[in-house]
């Protein structure tokens, strides 16, 4: 997340009493080119289809052609794995990052041993 800082009143000279904050979430991606070990990372705070389509041209300037395998990783968010099948369709593969799954396990275990312990 992205801090934003907004002016409400572009007639005042002393802005710092008009901010107000709010967050925006910043969406990066990373496209590997193992052949010549070097990456493109793009980002934007633009909506999941601008981040898509940087996906895109990113894997484009890689040199991806329609038989190159994708494989992408992520944190789990559903608008990635939808950008990810939307570009890509079925030569793209997903997979949610190792901290990212244990994060999620972990939220999820408390339940479990709840339910676990109710069933005896």
């Amino acid at each position: 997340m992205i801090p934003i800082v907004k002016t409400t009143d572009d007639k005042i000279i002393d802005r710092r009493k008009t901010r107000s904050c709010c967050w925006k979430e910043a969406r990066l991606s990373l496209v590997e080119i193992p052949t010549q070990k070097r990456t493109i990372i793009v980002g934007t705070v633009g909506t999941v289809d601008e981040a898509g389509n940087q996906l895109l041209h990113s894997a484009l300037r890689a040199g991806i052609d329609n038989n190159t395998k994708v494989h992408a990783l992520g944190d789990g968010a559903s608008w990635i794995v939808n950008q990810v099948m939307r570009l890509f369709g079925e030569r793209a593969s997903y997979l949610i990052d190792f901290y990212h799954l244990c994060e999620y396990l972990a939220a999820a275990a408390p339940r479990g041993n709840e339910q676990q312990q109710k069933n005896g």
